[in-house]
């Protein structure tokens, strides 16, 4: 028996057993089951759930990082003072690398880098053809090749410094732009000072090559505190290409050189030794003169 209250709900008296508790108990005694059928005024039993939200935690507002301090730059060397065969350059163009010569006359630059290979091929070629080069020379090689050095200094060609035992400059030092300067500068004076032992009064050309071409502000910077400037190429070193025979090697160079080029070569490739007849006589005959490193210019 349903109760009706003062607030139009009808709830069960405390002592009435629920509608399916009564049907089940007719049902058990044999009688008909009867739905109890709630009167039609009856509001519909719908519950309606009202979810309150649970607020999320606040998100943390992140501290922006401060920005990374700006790296002060390596010091300009101090201006070099006068020296016999050194190009008049500023500390500006000393901290900088020099990849091109001359450009207003028809004139090239010969370089041949590391030592190790056929470097004695190379040098009788150039004295047949009076042909002026520069090597570039790592310490290591000129240090078992001692002979060779003094060779090539009496034949009247100069040579460059190319680090003692040819490393990866930006690698040995990892990402430290003073270790990479440190290492720079000791693989420099190492090569220096070992010249002097070989050859005592024999100078450099006051450039310094990095292996593989591999430079930064750190290393540039240690070489020009030495004096040296960092040089590369403008005419790649095509006798590295795989594949290519002689009569490549000669057309890569000849057939692409410009006025002021600075042509990178190797001592260790027999395809360039037997190519340097034809690439002195190709050159010549487009009109260019071959010089070495110690006529570069210096206002550039």
């Amino acid at each position: 028996m349903l109760a009706w209250t003062s607030g139009r709900r009808w709830r069960a008296p405390a002592r009435v057993l629920a509608v399916p508790a009564l049907l089940a108990a007719a049902a058990a005694c044999g009688g008909p089951a009867r739905s109890a059928a709630l009167p039609p005024d009856t509001p519909s039993a719908t519950w309606t759930a009202t979810a309150t939200a649970t607020p999320l935690p606040r998100t943390a507002t992140a501290t922006p990082l401060p920005p990374p301090p700006t790296p002060t730059p390596f010091p300009l060397p101090p201006p070099m003072k006068p020296l016999a065969g050194r190009p008049g350059w500023s500390p500006e163009l000393l901290d900088t690398a020099l990849r091109r010569g001359d450009t207003t006359r028809p004139v090239v630059y010969l370089t041949f880098d590391d030592g190790w290979g056929y470097p004695d091929q190379v040098l009788r070629i150039l004295r047949q053809r009076w042909v002026p080069a520069t090597a570039c020379l790592a310490g290591q090689f000129m240090r078992t090749h001692a002979a060779f050095v003094r060779a090539w200094l009496a034949a009247g060609e100069t040579l460059c410094n190319h680090t003692y035992d040819h490393p990866h400059l930006l690698s040995v030092a990892g990402t430290s732009p003073l270790g990479q300067r440190t290492v720079t500068m000791d693989q420099i004076l190492r090569t220096q000072a070992l010249l002097g032992r070989i050859a005592p009064g024999a100078v450099m050309t006051p450039f310094f090559r990095p292996p593989y071409g591999e430079q930064n502000d750190a290393v540039r910077n240690g070489a020009a505190w030495l004096g040296y400037r960092t040089i590369l190429w403008s005419l790649e070193d095509a006798d590295y290409r795989p594949g290519l025979d002689p009569a490549g090697v000669r057309n890569a160079i000849v057939g692409n050189a410009h006025d002021g080029d600075i042509i990178l070569l190797h001592f260790e490739r027999w395809s360039t030794v037997e190519a340097l007849p034809s690439i002195i006589d190709g050159l010549r005959g487009r009109g260019f003169t071959i010089l070495g490193l110690q006529s570069l210019p210096s206002g550039r």
